[in-house]
């Protein structure tokens, strides 16, 4: 079998996607599907210097890429590989590697590095075998590689015309971390052999540099007394060097200055047996605590051999003579009460200390007395500290410690900083190397290791979204992962806190990039980019923005719906198809925080494995241009994913979408209603495997492996006819079941009678009745269902009932605070009416309208309350359409429907029924007062054979109050109306049942809007 490796271009791509789809065992069994565009596009922004394939006869078998390591200095990357399954253990792997080796050695990195998961054992013998060490790690499985150091090595680099550094390793290869300790360093070995060549060569792990070589003629290591030093203080190097083979040996040592670490021996000798020689170098002072992912700082050592060079390094960790954190618990503070916080402290020297120390305070905090403790050699303490806060405000203040060592007396200043929230307050500052602003409850923090900026409410690992570092191009550099800003400003506006990080590109000369973050006290944050030219014009620039958004529990606009990904199923990116995200938003929501995430109209945003990215074309940029991109916005300050739709649309109220899940159930074409047959269509809204079998009721269909949905057509068997689905995938079996309610062609009877001097209207579908009479009020009074009356109603005379004087009952709708004595003095009318809904079903049924002209507070409204069936079905429906006449704009106005219902002929034995929970919960009436609040239906019962149902298509909450002889149930209707316009109220469906009903079983209500 011949493997050629090639190297990536875009030809290549719809190969490439095969090959991910083919290749699902090897990633946790994924089943997203993967597209040639998607290939293209992610090649495009990635930023990796390099991509490889692995070619067996026309297909493409594996895949490995080249970047530089975004984590620490002085390293190359191996960000991904993959070979497919079927072709594990055929050396592709290795031939992949090894190229990629190859570009780590020409670059100007000294070191190699890759990520994988513990659990992927099989591949530790070929990356071992590869020359990588297995890091010593609670938290990931990282590996570094030091070939290319060792062939950089002018010292060793004869050995290696003889010696193949690969099949020439004698190291061995073992299942398990690497490293050997000793005195709390661990050291990585490379041996060789070949003929009677041998080579050895060891790399400290926190220093990432050469500590020993030994050939056959010398051996030089460096070692360390202890690992762990306090900072402040000289410590020793040790070199031993011995000459094994009698030749002439001359060693040249000459010191170098390491970031903190000063140090300049500089010595030279001839050794003819051995000689250990010490080295005194002095730890100086750092701001911060030593970041464990990165390269400690070292005693570097310029060794010559003979002539040649080696570069020795040995990382040492400094430590603090006293350590000193503090951490604020997430208080929601008030001002002039005592809270605690903690001081957690850590004692760096090897010896027992006594320390003291008094919390300084400052214009808006006050802390108490001083503070005295023993610590024993490395121990750690947490001292909790009584405080009061006068306003709120981020606390960076030095505390000097005075330490007492074996009767010697030591001061020592630490800053800690910490911040002290409340519901308000405007501040910024930095805690430890992160740069923080500061807006009542909300904390932008630039994260200095990550470069991220985030958004959080209650601490830096809460995190719900995140602005990842920004990429130049093309090609894409990486250069942001790693710089640091070259200023930070920050200061306090009217209304938000800003914060403007500036860096100076190292990649693309005289461009200055500026990130500017706002952040507003209801906690959404604004973003932007400021890009400068400042040298020479630039053509063909772009600009790549990147963010982190979490993924489950989320509302995303696709394909004309809201798509609910409920919980972390089908959380991943790679499910969906961005072409298909049709609005400018993401809506993260579950039961503890919401977050959302929404950008530009202009701008078009793209699902990049677990990140979304937004490309500008910037083009051409003159010196002296400025380019500004369009903002990007996080929030943590909205209720619901149609309070940030509408913020993210620029609209007050920005139209219904059908909202449906990863797995979409379309019954009858979303039509609650049906007369012979019906049709169920079962929709996967992932782009992965739908392959599986649907069952409708008894009748079955295969679903073929190509297929992306799946329909069953059944006939009618019932008047409520129960819809139950069994689906069973690959993945998951579910089980739904869904009411329809059939029609019939018979005609509805109207029939229009006066009795003592009041028109009764009267409408017959053939099992419900209703009635109205506008002389009577605008009420619906009537509502007969299986020979009962299902309402409560004082017609013909309004009377006095309960709290009300006069009462008229029955089912109204009503301008909050309008009562019925207002409402009897307008002019009501009522009439037969026909309505035809968006699925063309014909109901009918009776207006009744009210114009108001005499109440002051509601003059300019009319109101038009519609009751209405559809022939045969067990359901009336109700609405109101407000025409508004007003002169004002109606913004939230709030509209009532009363509902005074006779559940029972005996008020006792009248109950609401809830459920919670999949638990129905009974609440009786009659004897005492109850209040009852459920969003969305609520369900009635005495001891008749049917039970009322109450649901709100709107999703709105449905109250039920009982009293001794009233049973009123209604909903609310919050609407914002313009002028000069009109809208219809959320529909209510009053649906008669022989059985308890679920929301689930019959949300197709929510689809029927009247024409």
């Amino acid at each position: 079998m011949e493997i050629r490796i090639v190297e990536y271009n875009d030809t290549y791509a719809a190969k490439v996607a095969d090959m991910w789809n083919k290749s699902a065992s090897s990633w946790g069994n994924d089943d997203t599907i993967k597209t040639e565009e998607e290939i293209i596009a992610s090649a495009a922004s990635s930023g990796d210097l390099k991509a490889y394939l692995a070619i067996v006869e026309d297909e493409v078998v594996g895949y490995c890429s080249f970047s530089e390591y975004r984590f620490d200095e002085g390293a190359s990357y191996l960000p991904l590989l993959n070979v497919r399954p079927d072709f594990h253990g055929k050396q592709v792997g290795k031939k992949l590697i090894l190229k990629v080796l190859k570009d780590a050695i020409k670059s100007k990195w000294p070191r190699f590095d890759l990520f994988t998961w513990s659990g992927n054992i099989k591949a530790v013998p070929l990356y071992k075998k590869c020359g990588f060490f297995w890091e010593k790690k609670n938290d990931s499985v990282h590996l570094m590689n030091f070939i290319p150091y060792v062939l950089k090595t002018e010292a060793v680099k004869d050995y290696f015309d003889v010696i193949d550094w690969y099949k020439d390793s004698t190291r061995p290869i073992e299942l398990s971390t690497d490293g050997r300790e000793e005195k709390g360093f661990e050291y990585y070995e490379y041996s060789w052999k070949k003929n009677n060549i041998n080579l050895r060569m060891e790399f400290e792990r926190k220093g990432r540099g050469l500590r020993l070589i030994e050939t056959d003629d010398y051996l030089i290591r460096t070692s360390i007394d202890k690992q762990g030093l306090v900072l402040g203080y000289d410590y020793k190097i040790v070199y031993e060097i011995f000459n094994k083979s009698g030749k002439d040996l001359k060693v040249e040592l000459k010191g170098l200055d390491d970031k903190n670490i000063r140090y300049n021996i500089n010595e030279s000798f001839e050794v003819t047996d051995s000689i250990v020689v010490e080295g005194d170098f002095h730890v100086g002072e750092v701001n911060k605590a030593q970041n464990m992912w990165k390269t400690h700082p070292t005693v570097a050592t310029n060794i010559t051999i003979n002539g040649k060079e080696a570069l020795f390094k040995t990382g040492v960790e400094p430590k603090f003579p006293i350590k000193a954190k503090l951490t604020v618990p997430n208080y929601s503070n008030k001002l002039n009460v005592e809270y605690e916080c903690y001081l957690d402290i850590e004692n760096g020297f090897d010896q027992d200390v006594s320390i003291s120390f008094e919390m300084p305070s400052n214009e808006f905090i006050i802390f108490d007395g001083t503070n005295k403790l023993e610590l024993e050699s490395k121990e750690k303490k947490s001292i909790p500290l009584t405080y009061k806060l006068k306003s709120f405000g981020l606390y960076e203040e030095n505390i000097d410690f005075a330490i007492k060592i074996n009767k010697n007396e030591n001061n020592y200043s630490r800053k800690v900083q910490g911040i002290f929230r409340g519901k308000s307050g405007c501040y910024y500052g930095k805690i430890e190397e992160d740069y923080v602003i500061v807006n009542g409850e909300y904390v932008v923090i630039f994260d200095a290791f990550e470069k991220d900026i985030l958004l959080v409410r209650e601490t830096k690992t809460d995190i719900n979204n995140a602005l990842l570092p920004v990429k130049i191009g093309l090609p894409y550099s990486l250069e942001f992962n790693k710089l640091d800003p070259e200023l930070v400003d920050c200061k306090v506006e009217n209304d938000f806190v800003q914060m403007k990080l500036n860096f100076n590109s190292r990649d693309f000369k005289g461009l200055k990039l500026t990130l500017v973050c706002n952040l507003y006290a209801n906690g959404v944050l604004e973003t932007y980019y400021e890009i400068l030219n400042s040298g020479e014009k630039r053509k063909n620039l772009k600009l790549n923005k990147s963010i982190y958004h979490r993924m489950w529990d989320t509302y995303i606009p696709y394909a004309n719906e809201i798509v609910h990904i409920k919980g972390n199923d089908g959380s991943s990116m790679d499910y969906y198809d961005d072409k298909k995200l049709d609005e400018n938003w993401i809506f993260h929501n579950n039961e503890e925080f919401t977050s959302g995430l929404c950008w530009s109209k202009k701008d078009k945003i793209k699902f990049d494995h677990w990140r979304l990215t937004i490309e500008n074309d910037i083009n051409e940029l003159d010196s002296g241009e400025v380019f500004l991109s369009e903002p990007i916005y996080l929030s943590l300050g909205h209720k619901n994913y149609k309070d940030f739709r509408n913020f993210a649309l620029g609209k007050y109220e920005s139209g219904e979408r059908k909202e449906v899940g990863i797995i979409d159930y379309v019954i009858n074409e979303g039509n609650p209603f049906v007369k012979d047959e019906y049709n169920v269509l079962v929709k996967n809204n992932r782009k992965s495997s739908f392959e599986g079998k649907l069952v409708v009721n008894g009748v079955s269909k295969q679903i073929d492996v190509e297929s992306n949905s799946v329909m069953i057509d059944i006939k009618t068997k019932s008047n409520t006819e129960k819809v139950k689905i069994d689906l069973e995938l690959k993945d998951r079996i579910e089980n739904k079941e869904f009411i329809l309610y059939s029609t019939n062609n018979n005609d509805i009877k109207t029939d229009k009678e006066i009795v003592d001097e009041k028109t009764i209207y009267t409408v017959d579908n053939g099992v419900i009745k209703i009635k109205s009479s506008p002389e009577f009020s605008d009420t619906l009074f009537s509502i007969e269902y299986d020979g009962e009356e299902w309402l409560d109603s004082t017609f013909p005379t309004p009377s006095q009932k309960v709290w009300w004087n006069p009462w008229v009952g029955g089912i109204n709708l009503r301008p909050y605070r309008m009562q019925d004595n207002a409402i009897l003095l307008e002019e009501i009318s009522c009439e037969f009416v026909e309505v035809k809904d968006n699925f063309d079903n014909i109901w009918s049924g009776l207006k009744n309208t009210v114009d108001i002209q005499k109440d002051e507070n509601n003059k300019g409204i009319k109101i038009e309350n519609y009751y209405l069936m559809l022939p045969g079905a067990k359901v009336l429906l109700t609405t109101s359409k407000i025409i508004q006449n007003s002169g004002a704009y109606l913004e939230k106005k709030v509209f009532i429907r009363n509902m005074g219902l006779n559940i029972d002929n005996e008020m006792a034995k009248s109950k609401y029924v809830i459920r919670r929970d999949n638990e129905l919960i009974k609440y009786k009436c009659g004897d005492i007062n109850v209040s009852v609040k459920e969003k969305g239906m609520l369900m009635c019962e005495g001891e008749r054979k049917s039970k009322m149902i109450i649901y709100n298509s709107g999703d709105n909450y449905v109250y039920g109050e009982s009293e001794t002889n009233l049973n009123l149930v209604c909903s609310s209707n919050n609407l914002s109306i313009p002028s000069d316009s009109s809208k219809f109220t959320p529909h209510d469906f009053i649906i008669f049942s022989d059985e308890y009903l679920t929301k689930n079983e019959i949300v197709n209500f929510k689809n029927v809007k009247l024409k």
